[in-house]
């Protein structure tokens, strides 16, 4: 009681210390009239697949399943609250002996009625993650339960309780309406749910595998049921760990086919000196490698937070036509990305800031590269605070060359040096001399 009293009062107090962000947060979708939490939260269209959904979720459920049946089904522990547990009381706390009272009987039901009904709402991963959420957080609220255990159940809770939020409900944002409406509540809140399960099934396998090794007497378990068990939980972490060695290369492959780095470096662009890919299309192929060279100058020889001038991430028309340049896809602001040094605009901007605000900005930026007046490029580095300039394939790609020529005229003029060149990447220093 103590522990949810504080963890009661710890929440409030959070709430409380950020209710000025909450006051005044405006969400862009959030214009349903309705409730409050109506604006903010909306029911998903439909479920996961499951198979697809088991592929990523099925170890962390055949574990939480495993775990919650076993606690469901063993028989009670006897004695006072809060009495040591002698070792017989230690592993009956494992012991599935199988006892079937009407009680049990009657919760199972009523949660097979529950998964029945999700599924039939067209909710199967919520249906099939009900059950052990239901049983493992009865498991952490029962009197007899140690600290330690207590807190596993939590986890294990909380894990699920999230799998079966996603199937349900997902935060509006500006998503809404189009396919991808729920991506970034799956992409967000998956991740601590990967962070509670793991840590919660890895504990609960290593104990339960060790106990039940120690109560059986035999290394061999405890008969067929056991067996099937034990291979079932090998062969799932097998097939688990196949993408680590299969999935990492085809992707790879995917995206960089031809020459790979040599294997044991841990720089994390070692890709880059033999990489090459294209973007928008097969005309245009670009060597990282150039990009590389340029990258470890400037970490190499530039000290401070710099701005450094590269081309904004947005929507371009590249020879004809419309292309969305990105980090993900067209491989776009990698100076910042790659060195931390600040530039105009960075990616999801627009999702993170006043849309208004975060477009003039990139406005500006596209502006500095395309604009061949050197007198308003003046006025920009003023207003920007530019301190260095980029130019290297994605640039020459985006922006007219007569846009990209007036820097070397400003060179000539004394606004600008190079500081760095190489066959395919310039880098510009802004002088102390410019206006």
């Amino acid at each position: 009681m103590g522990a949810v009293l504080a963890s009661s009062a710890a929440g409030v107090l959070a709430v409380a210390a950020y209710w000025p962000f909450y006051a005044a947060y405006h969400s862009p979708v959030a214009l349903t009239p309705g409730p409050w939490l109506a604006r903010y939260l909306s029911w998903t269209r439909g479920g996961s697949p499951l198979d697809k959904w088991l592929l990523v979720w099925g170890i962390f459920l055949f574990l939480a399943y495993s775990f919650a049946l076993v606690e469901f089904l063993r028989r009670p522990e006897r004695g006072p609250v809060g009495e040591e547990r002698d070792e017989t009381a230690r592993q009956s706390m494992t012991t599935f002996d199988g006892s079937l009272t009407r009680p049990k009987v009657i919760v199972l039901l009523a949660l097979l009625a529950l998964a029945a009904l999700l599924a039939v709402l067209q909710r199967p991963a919520a249906a099939v993650v009900a059950i052990p959420l239901v049983l493992v957080t009865v498991a952490a609220l029962r009197r007899s339960v140690s600290a330690e255990e207590a807190f596993l159940s939590t986890l294990l809770a909380l894990g699920l309780g999230i799998l079966a939020g996603l199937e349900l409900v997902y935060v509006r944002d500006f998503l809404e309406g189009g396919d991808w409406y729920r991506m970034n509540t799956v992409f967000k809140f998956s991740m601590p749910a990967w962070l509670f399960l793991g840590l919660s099934t890895g504990v609960m396998l290593g104990s339960r595998w060790e106990r039940r090794q120690r109560t059986s007497g035999s290394p061999d378990g405890r008969g067929l049921g056991e067996t099937v068990w034990r291979a079932a939980v090998i062969g799932l972490l097998v097939a688990g760990s196949v993408f680590l060695i299969l999935g990492v290369q085809a992707r790879v492959r995917d995206r960089f086919p031809g020459a790979r780095p040599a294997i044991g470096t841990l720089d994390g662009t070692a890709y880059m000196t033999v990489g090459e890919y294209t973007w928008p299309d097969s005309e245009h192929v670009i060597e990282l490698a150039y990009d590389y060279q340029a990258i470890h100058w400037m970490l190499d020889h530039l000290s401070g937070s710099p701005l450094v001038a590269e081309a904004p991430a947005g929507g371009y028309q590249v020879a004809g036509t419309f292309q969305g340049y990105d980090y993900y896809r067209a491989g776009g602001l990698r100076v910042a990305s790659l060195t931390g040094f600040p530039t105009f605009v960075g990616q999801h901007q627009s999702e993170q800031r006043p849309g208004d605000q975060v477009g003039r900005r990139e406005d500006l930026g596209k502006e500095f590269f395309q604009t061949t007046d050197i007198k308003r490029t003046r006025q920009l580095v003023r207003q920007l605070g530019v301190a260095y300039i980029y130019i290297g394939a994605l640039e020459r790609i985006l922006f007219p060359q007569e846009g990209l020529d007036k820097f070397e005229a400003m060179v000539e003029s004394g606004d600008l040096q190079v500081a760095y060149r190489n066959p395919a990447v310039t880098i510009y220093r802004v002088t102390a001399a410019a206006p």
